[in-house]
């Protein structure tokens, strides 16, 4: 089992960590699928790191893809260490991890780096649903 800290701990080791599409490198490069990806690999998770999409994904597949390597849940349920699929637009297009009630980690574009925060109004507005990593306690 993976404690839910132990993610925590993973996510905010990449804190600075410039934003790069499709970037995989901690301290040098990465972004918000990669992130949550990394992260989990960091966990003793085995999980693919996906290079096929581009700038602004396809949500389609995006949601599919945590749907085939997480668990959903319902959004009550969600807890520090979960993972938030968040829309884009009108479509699911980014993502981020959950570090304490109401504050998350994330790579985003407009950040240019891997941030934390809280989960304002806005952000809160935006979550599709969360997903949990599989193996967490």
């Amino acid at each position: 089992m993976i404690k839910r800290q132990t993610i925590i701990d993973a996510a905010r080791t990449y804190l600075g960590t410039r934003f790069k599409h499709q970037g995989r490198i901690k301290g040098a490069g990465i972004d918000c699928v990669g992130l949550v990806l990394c992260v989990g690999i960091d966990v003793g998770l085995d999980l693919p790191r996906y290079l096929d999409y581009s700038r602004h994904p396809d949500g389609k597949t995006l949601q599919d893809r945590l749907e085939t390597h997480m668990q959903r849940i319902p959004e009550a349920d969600a807890l520090p260490g979960d993972v938030l699929l968040f829309r884009g637009k009108s479509q699911p297009q980014h993502v981020g991890i959950i570090s304490a009630p109401g504050y998350m980690v994330h790579a985003h574009l407009s950040y240019r780096k891997v941030v934390e925060h809280r989960i304002d109004a806005t952000w809160r507005a935006l979550i599709i649903r969360p997903y949990r990593y599989p193996g967490v306690e």
